[in-house]
């Protein structure tokens, strides 16, 4: 780690190479990740950028599998909820790459079997951050569009109340 090894295969992650490549470095960062909490930290910036590859059209079936599916993702996401416990930083650089919201994603699935570690990241965050960053959260919030204003307050200035 101290060698620069989680750049560099996070470089490649961004890079345009071809999947095996890719599928090489998702599966290193993996291990790296579930060494220790220190090392998940370290690799928790990676999560998101794993997360597109996994999504993207075209991405072979060996690269979707290391990308989610490997074995270490589940101790991963448990090494990053220990080391976040620990280091108000870690969590706030955790939600600003995205980290947060590609979680509560992978546990949203009714037999997910990342609820567990889902459930120990969020439980390190205030509640509405979690709420804001949950997957269902912006359709909560496109719903009350559909509701009309209840009070004169509620109507832009100038607005006329039939």
């Amino acid at each position: 780690m101290e060698a620069g090894a989680v750049s560099a295969l996070e470089t490649i992650l961004r890079a345009p190479v071809q999947d095996h490549i890719l599928s090489a470095a998702v599966w290193a960062l993996g291990m790296l990740g579930s060494h220790s909490a220190k090392h998940a930290k370290a690799v928790a910036g990676s999560i998101t950028a794993i997360a597109k590859l996994q999504q993207q059209e075209g991405s072979s079936e060996d690269l979707k599998t290391k990308s989610l599916l490997q074995p270490h993702l589940l101790v991963v996401l448990e090494q990053i909820g220990k080391a976040m416990a620990a280091d108000p930083h870690t969590r706030s650089d955790f939600v600003q790459c995205g980290g947060l919201k590609f979680v509560q994603e992978l546990g949203e699935a009714p037999a997910s079997p990342f609820k567990e570690a889902v459930g120990l990241i969020t439980a390190q965050f205030p509640a509405e951050i979690v709420q804001f960053y949950s997957p269902a959260y912006n359709k909560q919030l496109l719903s009350k569009l559909a509701e009309p204003p209840t009070s004169p307050e509620a109507l832009p200035v100038g607005a006329v109340q039939a």
